[in-house]
């Protein structure tokens, strides 16, 4: 893959920034391969994430060890979320927006937002530019987004590619970083990227290297269907209580 290309415009201002963004909102289906490390509490463990996402709202992800063996899957359909661990026999299941669903996807996005997260675009619905924020120096642009719950995302874009460099949630502090786009059929798609969130001891930080891209794959509708093995234990997002 070569490098991503440029704008026909450099970016002058909010509104050309926003509209960077919004062109490069994926509208085909897409899969890849991410070599993810992460680093939580102070344990380590590296594993590969092989991805399908489905425009608008369906992600699956199936990841496994260095020598293969499996950990976990999760499927993603609107805002509902199943996921199987491995390890523990545990089958999760429910809505995303339960409060427990935070220990699964520490980014404070919706489930159907967080595979356009992963390739460089914020969620921008129900989010508007805060006057006065905007500024730029000679390699990027600036901005403050807020939403009307007052929650807000600080933005770093290139004036001359339109591509977000970081991404900071408010007032969580979760903090992504891109690097290294790349260009491919589908557009420019960040080949580093990293996620952290605050905290001296449960605090987490996350590195993945993607590659592999493909897009417009044969789309199953089973892909997106997770059902749980017999024998695990169930545990439903939202309610809080174990199911045999």
């Amino acid at each position: 893959m070569r490098p991503a290309a440029g704008l026909a415009r450099p970016i002058d201002g909010p509104d050309a920034l926003l509209e960077a963004i919004h062109a490069r909102e994926p509208r085909a289906p897409f899969t890849g391969r991410a070599a993810l490390r992460v680093v939580e509490a102070g344990r380590k463990q590296s594993v590969t994430l092989s991805f399908l996402f489905a425009p608008p709202a369906r992600l699956r992800g199936d990841a496994v060890t260095a020598f293969g063996i499996p950990v976990g899957t999760f499927v993603v359909s609107g805002d509902r979320v199943a996921m199987f661990e491995h390890g523990t026999n545990r089958f999760i299941e429910g809505d995303a927006g339960a409060p427990e669903a935070r220990s699964v996807l520490p980014i404070p996005v919706r489930p159907s937002e967080l595979m356009a997260l992963l390739t460089g675009i914020p969620p921008l619905r129900g989010f508007s530019a805060e006057p006065g924020t905007y500024s730029a120096d000679a390699e990027y642009g600036y901005l403050s987004l807020r939403n009307a719950e007052g929650r807000r995302i600080g933005l770093k874009v290139g004036l001359e590619t339109g591509l977000v460099r970081d991404i900071l949630f408010l007032p969580e502090g979760v903090r992504l970083q891109f690097g290294d786009y790349r260009e491919t059929e589908g557009g420019a798609v960040p080949a580093h990227v990293t996620v952290s969130t605050p905290g001296a001891d449960d605090g987490l930080t996350a590195e993945a290297r993607l590659s592999d891209w493909s897009f417009r794959p044969q789309v199953d509708a089973s892909s997106f269907i997770l059902d749980a093995p017999p024998g695990a234990e169930r545990y439903r997002l939202g309610r809080g209580e174990s199911q045999e």
